[in-house]
């Protein structure tokens, strides 16, 4: 199986995964597990992530050459599936929000000039910039939502005591509320997600495409180390005095 290939087929893996993890918050709600609900839609929305990359990645939309460190050396030693794992907001983040990046890239394309001496082969026109300069800020304002996750994280999955307020959170301590509005948006982006992983794009689009993921990869990085701790949890060293 070619390389693309098997990342589309992973890409369309993550995204079922995401779609189950969906459907048991839903079974853990109906027997008032909310708590652990909350953290099922939380790997889901992890799982989508991972489904974009893959397929941004499959269809070569994910500029390498330009990306910053570690995601250009995780790409050049083959590690995609580390790439995938910790960049994964980027790939939530669009889809969340595709019908408006969709929107966009049509209407940028018509505000394009073909300029060989520009980084990408393109120069936009002031509308253009306009529009593109829109849709980036939008997408670095999402970065300010990987804290509320996490804070969502830690509530659904441990219980812990909060020396600031003197109690203790824990899962049984979220609502139902609050499992149900996340279900209700997560079912809204896998129906806008799904039409994405075969949205069609001209030669142009690829290009402003790939702009927009180079700073879209480049604003992850001052939340990294949030990404991956929410990926791969630090495991607790006990030092034990002989």
């Amino acid at each position: 199986m070619k390389k693309n290939k098997l990342l589309e087929k992973t890409s369309k893996a993550c995204l079922k995964n995401a779609k189950q993890y969906f459907k048991d918050a839903e079974i853990l709600c109906s027997f008032r597990s909310y708590g652990h609900a909350l953290g099922f839609t939380i790997l889901g929305d992890v799982e989508m992530g991972k489904s974009a990359i893959y397929n941004l990645y499959s269809k070569n939309l994910i500029p390498v050459s330009n990306l910053p460190e570690p995601y250009s050396t995780y790409c050049r030693e083959n590690e995609i599936e580390k790439f995938a794992a910790e960049s994964w907001w980027i790939g939530f983040v669009l889809a969340s929000n595709i019908e408006e990046i969709i929107q966009n890239l049509i209407e940028v394309t018509q505000e394009v000039k073909i300029d060989s001496s520009k980084e990408f082969g393109l120069r936009l026109t002031k509308k253009g910039t306009q529009i593109q300069k829109k849709l980036i800020q939008k997408l670095l304002l999402e970065n300010e939502k990987i804290r509320e996750l996490e804070e969502y994280k830690t509530k659904a999955f441990l219980v812990k005591p909060n020396f600031w307020t003197i109690t203790v959170d824990s899962p049984n301590l979220v609502k139902k509320s609050v499992v149900k509005q996340r279900l209700k948006i997560a079912k809204k982006r896998i129906k806008t997600a799904e039409p994405f992983l075969n949205f069609p794009i001209n030669s142009v689009q690829q290009s402003l495409t790939k702009m927009l993921l180079t700073i879209a990869f480049h604003s992850i990085l001052p939340i990294k180390k949030e990404i991956t701790h929410f990926i791969i949890p630090s495991t607790i060293n006990y030092v034990y005095e002989k």
